[in-house]
């Protein structure tokens, strides 16, 4: 079988930092702070709950806040039994558009308002692989 390699894995895991193209101080962008709803990997695209402060993923069905982009999730963090304290990128910062995690069941219409939230939003950027 000429062409064909065995034993190699392939890793469809995040890696922490994969989403981001340039950061201008890594001490800089990323934050700590509270994450709330679920088990959620590297590169998830947050919304912030008006009345908490807290990050959650981004939820387009949402009326709290949390259906707006604000900031992108740097390390896998899980929140899934409650908050829990997680390192995202919120300013300064180019992210690769291919590598961003989406809600399920998002439009492009959709994906394109929250890109432009990202962008308006402490200097972020998301760049399209196009």
């Amino acid at each position: 079988m000429s062409g064909v390699r065995t034993g190699v894995i392939h890793d469809t895991r995040r890696r922490r930092g994969e989403h981001i193209e340039w950061e201008m101080y890594p001490q800089y962008c990323r934050e700590k702070r509270s994450i709330v709803g679920g088990n959620y990997d590297c590169s998830t695209v947050l919304g912030e709950i008006a009345a908490t402060g807290q990050l959650t993923q981004l939820d387009l069905a949402a009326s709290d806040g949390s259906e707006v982009a604000v900031a992108v999730l740097y390390n896998p963090t899980d929140a899934s039994a409650g908050p829990v304290s997680g390192t995202v990128t919120e300013c300064q910062v180019i992210y690769r558009e291919e590598y961003l995690l989406w809600p399920a069941g998002i439009t492009d219409g959709q994906k394109a308002t929250a890109i432009k939230q990202l962008n308006q939003a402490g200097g972020q950027k998301v760049r399209s692989a196009n």
